[in-house]
């Protein structure tokens, strides 16, 4: 009985969608009869359960609306049910190759990378945005020289990448890991560095104007002679970083941490902007030893810490460059 009332419906459904054709003038036989579909006679339990599948499925319900339409005349029926078979069968065919190509392309990608070394199209930058965006570890990457101007790498490990030499104008790299990164002579004007993590990354020579370092990591950074330019550095940690003959003309360092800072020859550095930062008088501002010719903390170099005290007692006593508000130098206690 339910069985019977299963197919009044589809029949009952099949016969309105037929009347809606009508009505917008398309033309079918009168007299229509919904097929009387008779039950194979099942014999056994497994057949029986193949049978009652059967019945339950989309697949048979499409092939009995394809039969009764083929003995009405309905083409314009048949057609549309046929156009959904066929996308049916490309979104299965599809979705057995998406695993295939996306192996593919992941393949390619790397390959664009490796053998794009100095690329100026930007089309390793494209590439190199696409494995970070899919979670890949980019660490140890060789993109010096790389043309990566606006790329989108906020968060990315790039530790111990070489990007010497790299154009990161307008660069997102806030919060990414660059420790240890090779950085000589890289351009990476007005880019976005908050929160990055630089710790003993070699930045000597780069260009850093008007740079956001704000709250990054650059302890042991080496920054000789790089060009700090209007940089934002507050509350950068810059503990024992090499800042030898940098400019750092209109620099933000309040509340960056220079202890054990090296900042001997550093050029446009004002008093009044050491005394934003905090433990200014750890700094060092006195020409010193470096061994091997790396830079190593404060306790294991040669400092003349007799000269080293008499400059910080004269910048201690410039009464003019006395900040209005003294910095908040909790976070380095």
């Amino acid at each position: 009985m339910k069985k019977n009332r299963k197919q009044k419906s589809r029949n009952k459904k099949l016969e309105e969608r037929i009347e809606k054709l009508r009505q917008q003038g398309f033309y079918f036989p009168p007299n229509i009869q919904s097929p009387n579909k008779k039950t194979p006679e099942k014999k056994t339990r497994l057949i029986r359960r193949i049978a009652d599948w059967w019945e339950t499925t989309p697949v048979e319900k499409f092939l009995e609306d394809i039969e009764y339409l083929l003995r009405n005349s309905a083409t314009l029926e048949i057609i549309g049910l046929l156009a959904n078979a066929a996308l049916i069968v490309s979104l299965v065919s599809w979705l057995t190759g998406f695993e295939k190509r996306k192996e593919e392309q992941l393949f390619a990608t790397w390959t664009i990378i490796n053998e794009g070394k100095g690329d100026k199209s930007g089309v390793v930058k494209t590439a190199v945005e696409r494995l970070h965006k899919d979670g890949f570890d980019l660490s140890g990457l060789q993109l010096n020289e790389t043309n990566l101007i606006q790329a989108n790498l906020s968060e990315a490990d790039l530790s111990q990448a070489d990007l010497s030499e790299a154009d990161l104008i307008f660069a997102n790299l806030s919060e990414a890991d660059l420790s240890q990164a090779d950085l000589i002579q890289a351009n990476l004007s007005q880019a976005d560095l908050s929160q990055a993590d630089l710790s003993q990354a070699n930045l000597s020579e780069a260009d850093l104007s008007v740079v956001d370092l704000s709250q990054a990591d650059l302890s042991v950074v080496d920054l000789s002679q790089a060009n700090l330019y209007g940089a934002d550095l507050s509350e950068a940690d810059l503990i024992f970083a090499n800042l030898s003959v940098a400019n750092l003309s209109v620099a933000n360092l309040s509340e960056a941490n220079l202890y054990g800072a090296y900042l001997f020859g550093a050029e446009n550095l004002s008093n009044a902007q050491i005394k934003l930062a905090c433990n200014w008088k750890e700094a060092i501002y006195v020409k010193t030893t470096i061994a091997e010719g790396k830079w190593v903390p404060i306790d294991k170099q040669a400092i003349d810490k007799q000269a080293n005290q008499e400059k910080i007692k004269e910048i201690e006593q410039d009464k003019d460059s006395e900040p209005e508000n003294p910095p908040d130098c909790y976070k380095w206690d």
